[in-house]
């Protein structure tokens, strides 16, 4: 077979199969500037990496669409999916909630940590790790990572996107959710 036939070969099976390769990752979002104007509650991150990723996600496409008790999502790393399931969740995900959405009827957390002056509850979901939870002024921050740890290290490295509350700082305690407060964040 001629080098041309099998280059032609090779780039019709790459056109077939382009579904399934790295084009159908979404590009990296990391533009701060929505987050950065977003007023109802401060949303958290980050920074532009952890642990060596690349922030996948800067919540942009939820402030811009933004409805009242929704989330506000940071992402990092990012995934492929693979065998019968074609959806998977980046390696670390940070959604921050209007503090109105919580307290979601939960089992009691595996344990309590005090973190930045904020009681951190990290749970489980039948034995297995699920996810990190604070409250802080009017924000529930909820952090899926690989493990415990990492979860308890993202909370010592939150900074927020809309406020000058950074990584040194000391979280605010969270706000008593009144009527009317729920109101203005959840509807």
């Amino acid at each position: 077979m001629s080098s041309f036939r099998i280059l032609g070969v090779a780039v019709a099976v790459a056109v077939l199969w382009g579904g399934c390769g790295p084009e159908k990752i979404p590009p990296l979002q990391d533009d701060l500037g929505p987050a950065k104007r977003f007023r109802p509650f401060t949303v958290f991150h980050a920074g532009m990496t952890f642990a060596g990723l690349p922030m996948s996600s800067d919540g942009s496409y939820d402030v811009r669409d933004y409805h009242r008790g929704d989330p506000v999502t940071f992402s990092y790393g990012q995934c492929t999916p693979s065998g019968e399931h074609q959806n998977c969740n980046p390696p670390v995900v940070i959604a921050n909630y209007p503090v109105c959405r919580f307290p979601v009827p939960k089992p009691s957390p595996r344990s309590t940590n005090i973190i930045r002056g904020v009681r951190v509850d990290v749970y489980y979901d039948y034995g297995v790790f699920d996810s990190v939870e604070i409250r802080t002024g009017k924000t529930a921050v909820v952090i899926h990572a690989e493990d415990p740890r990492e979860a308890l290290r993202i909370v010592r490295r939150l900074r927020a996107a809309n406020t000058d509350l950074g990584v040194a700082d000391r979280l605010p305690p969270p706000r008593r959710v009144t009527p009317k407060l729920s109101r203005a964040l959840c509807g």
